[in-house]
Formats: C-alpha cells, sequence, structure tokens
C-alpha cells in the first residue's frame, strides 16, 4: 500500500514539474517578446513634441524574418528614428529601406513631411511618402562633403513641418560609392549630307530640303576630334562619386 501511494506522489510531482516548466518557458518567451518590441539597437527615438508618438518594434507587420520598427502618431508631430555613420569626405552614399505606411497625412498643405529618410538637423533627405502603401523601397542619395560623421534618419514628418500616421522600416541598407576616373567615352555622331523633311503649320504641310555643303561637314569632323580630346582632359578631373 505504500508503494502504490509513493507511486502517485511521483506522478503528481511529475505532472508539477511539467506545469511549472511550462510556465517558466511561456515568462521567458513573454519577457523577450517585451525586451524585443523595445529593443531599437543602435537607433536613438527622437520626437519634437515628447510623449506624441509611439516606437515600437513589431512581430505582424514586417517585411522579411526581423522585427520592422514602427512609428505611430495619432496626432501631428515630427518623429523618427537616427543612427550615426561614420562617412568618407566627399562620397556618395545611398541608403535605403523597405517601408509600409497607413493614412500619413501632413499638417501643412504644401509640405515636404511624410515618411522619408534624410540627414538629421538638415534639409537633406529623400522623396516623401503620403496616404497609404504597401511594402516598398524607399532610397536616399547624399553627398558626405566634408563631413565625416552623418546621422541617418528614417522619419515620420520632416525639418519644418509635422505628421501623422503610422509607418514601418524594415531591411536598412548603406550603400558607398565608387570615384569613376575612367576616360573612357562611347559617342556617335551622325552626318547627314541631303535631308528632305515634311513641316506643317496651320495646317499647311511644306516640304523643306537641306543639304550640307563640303566645307561644312568638314567643320563637324573637326569640331568631334576636339570634343574627344577635350573629354579625356575633362576626365582627368573628375572627382564625382557614383553608385
Amino acid at each position: 500500500m505504500k508503494l502504490k501511494r509513493t507511486g502517485w506522489r511521483l506522478k503528481i510531482s511529475t505532472i508539477f514539474n511539467i506545469i511549472l516548466l511550462i510556465i517558466v518557458m511561456i515568462v521567458i518567451y513573454k519577457m523577450w517578446h517585451i525586451y524585443r518590441i523595445n529593443d531599437f539597437g543602435d537607433f536613438i527615438k527622437a520626437e519634437y513634441t515628447t510623449g506624441v508618438s509611439n516606437f515600437t518594434r513589431d512581430d505582424v507587420e514586417k517585411y522579411s524574418n526581423r522585427y520592422s520598427y514602427k512609428i505611430e502618431s495619432k496626432e501631428f508631430n515630427d518623429a523618427l528614428i537616427y543612427k550615426s555613420i561614420q562617412v568618407e569626405p566627399e562620397t556618395v552614399y545611398r541608403v535605403s529601406a523597405m517601408v509600409k505606411f497607413k493614412n500619413v497625412e501632413n499638417q501643412k498643405t504644401e509640405s515636404e513631411g511624410g515618411v522619408n529618410i534624410g540627414i538629421m538637423d538638415t534639409t537633406e533627405k529623400s522623396d516623401s511618402l503620403v496616404g497609404s502603401g504597401d511594402w516598398q523601397l524607399l532610397s536616399f542619395q547624399f553627398n558626405s562633403k566634408e563631413r565625416t560623421n552623418i546621422d541617418i534618419a528614417f522619419r515620420l514628418g520632416a525639418y519644418d513641418d509635422s505628421s501623422k500616421g503610422t509607418v514601418w522600416f524594415s531591411d536598412f541598407k548603406l550603400e558607398r560609392g565608387s570615384k569613376d576616373r575612367s576616360n573612357s567615352w562611347n559617342f556617335i555622331c551622325l552626318i547627314m549630307e541631303n535631308l528632305e523633311v515634311n513641316t506643317e503649320k496651320d495646317g499647311l504641310i511644306t516640304k523643306t530640303k537641306m543639304h550640307l555643303e563640303p566645307s561644312e561637314i568638314q567643320l563637324i569632323e573637326d569640331n568631334m576630334r576636339r570634343f574627344q580630346t577635350s573629354m579625356k582632359e575633362m576626365s582627368r578631373e573628375l572627382n564625382d562619386s557614383y553608385i
């Protein structure tokens, strides 16, 4: 009889331990979820009017397997997340992200606000998105000029205006341009000695014939040779950067 009681106690203890383990796993998952939806990593949250906008990580509305970055403003505000990046002076960069937005509108009629990517404390920014739209690529290209450090902002609003609505950012990407110093050019010049065209004015069609003299053709050829030489000289001084 004592053996039977011991068996029942073991069963109850095992069930209790299993239930306890499940509860602990649920608590850990909930705590991990709370951490994930509030973890913005290297991004810093900022808003013009404190407490108006909500910043969270979203595991439902997401472009890939990563939690998206969600900004929601029920009232007009300038809200953003930004990250400081090191850049090389006089270099072109392109920043891009996948974005989804809902019911985004600006406070001003003529505005540069809405969903955009830009540089903090400047008017340098991408095109802005308003209204509602499914996941799409938004990119911003800029020249670092003399700067060595830049704060890149992913924004719902603008430097000089406020917006409201909801936006999700995901899959951020930064690309650095390379300087193209090639002096290899491809161009073509077509010379037509005789040309006949019809022109119309006030319903009247006129046939026009045009002809190039040998001296005119020679002049064009001379100018093209000068153009070729000029392009090689100019190419040696190019400092532009391209993605």
